[in-house]
């Protein structure tokens, strides 16, 4: 995490620091390792407001502290950081193939607004079955933004003509 909080110095030599890491720049995965952990263990949360990705009710507002989270065997502690946009696929339905995913769900984009209600973030769009599509540039590369009651779409790279597939949905927080 100190790369992607090099001013908060507890991110470098903080103890709870060590079992948690971002991944991407928006999502901070925090999973339990130590062993016969069952109950609450501590982790620190670097400044900001961070949704919990396994129940959206929950809310984490750090000041740059350790925060408690609920050991879970079945769940690992997900948090989304805010101002972030991330496309999510709910697989309720057992799917394990590439193919799977993107012929039988849909993508939605997660929404974590911060405190001027502004989000962003970036969306790879392919077939999911070609393994040559991004050097046949069947692919679209997407900035989305999220700002007062809209949401842009802007093409950074790729074939501006790529068909998208059909069904995004969008869910906010």
């Amino acid at each position: 995490m100190f790369f992607d909080y090099p001013e908060d110095d507890n991110t470098f030599h903080d103890n709870n620091v060590d079992s948690t890491f971002m991944l991407g720049d928006s999502i901070k995965v925090s999973p339990v390792l130590d062993k016969g952990v069952t109950d609450k263990y501590s982790v620190y949360f670097p400044k900001g407001r961070w949704a919990d990705l396994n129940n959206l009710d929950q809310l984490i507002d750090s000041k740059g502290e350790n925060v408690d989270l609920h050991a879970s065997m079945s769940l690992t502690n997900i948090h989304l950081k805010e101002g972030r946009i991330i496309p999510i696929q709910r697989n309720l339905g057992g799917y394990k193939t590439t193919q799977d995913f993107q012929t039988k769900l849909k993508t939605s984009f997660m929404i974590m607004r911060d405190q001027s209600k502004y989000a962003e973030g970036y969306v790879l769009i392919d077939d999911g079955i070609s393994k040559s599509s991004y050097d046949d540039i069947k692919y679209t590369f997407w900035k989305l933004r999220f700002a007062e009651k809209s949401i842009n779409f802007w093409v950074k790279y790729g074939d501006f003509n790529y068909q998208v597939p059909e069904g995004f949905t969008i869910d906010q927080i």
